[in-house]
C-alpha cells in the first residue's frame, strides 16, 4: 500500500471510531432500554439502533484504551500526555503503536470535548429559554 493509500486508510478507521464515539455518547445510555422495550412489546428495533456504528478489526482497543483514561481528565478538560505515558509503560506499549496510542487517544478526546461542548450549549440554550 503507498503511504498516500495508507493516509486514506487510517482516516477512515479514525473517523469510524470517532463515530462510534459519539454514537455510545448520544445513544449508548438509552439503547438497552429501547431494545428492552422493543423486544417486550414485540415492536421493531428502531433503524437508527440496528445502523448503529461499529468498531473496525484493532479499533476496539483504542476506544477501550480511552475509556479506561477518561477518569484522567484535568481541569483544562484533556487527558495529560504523562497519563497517556502512564498507561502505554503499563501496558508494554512501545515504538509505532505507543505513537498511535497518543495520536487515537488525542482525537477521541478532542471529539469528547466537542460534544460535551454541544451538549453544555443545548442545556445553556434550555436554562436561557425557560427564563
Amino acid at each position: 500500500m503507498s503511504k498516500r493509500g495508507f493516509i486514506r486508510y487510517a482516516r477512515r478507521r479514525l473517523k469510524k471510531l470517532i463515530e462510534f464515539l459519539n454514537y455510545q455518547l448520544e445513544q449508548g445510555p438509552t439503547e438497552l432500554f429501547i431494545l428492552k422495550q422493543a423486544l417486550r412489546g414485540k415492536t421493531k428495533i428502531p433503524q437508527k439502533i440496528v445502523d448503529a456504528p461499529t468498531l473496525h478489526l484493532g479499533l476496539d482497543f483504542f476506544y477501550l484504551s480511552f475509556m479506561h483514561l477518561l477518569t484522567c481528565r484535568n481541569m483544562n478538560g484533556v487527558i495529560p500526555y504523562t497519563d497517556i505515558e502512564v498507561f502505554c509503560m503499563g501496558h508494554n506499549i512501545t515504538g509505532d503503536q505507543k505513537e498511535d496510542v497518543h495520536f487515537h487517544i488525542r482525537k477521541l478526546d478532542n471529539a469528547y470535548s466537542e460534544h460535551q461542548e454541544k451538549k453544555n450549549k443545548q442545556k445553556d440554550k434550555l436554562k436561557n429559554g425557560n427564563k
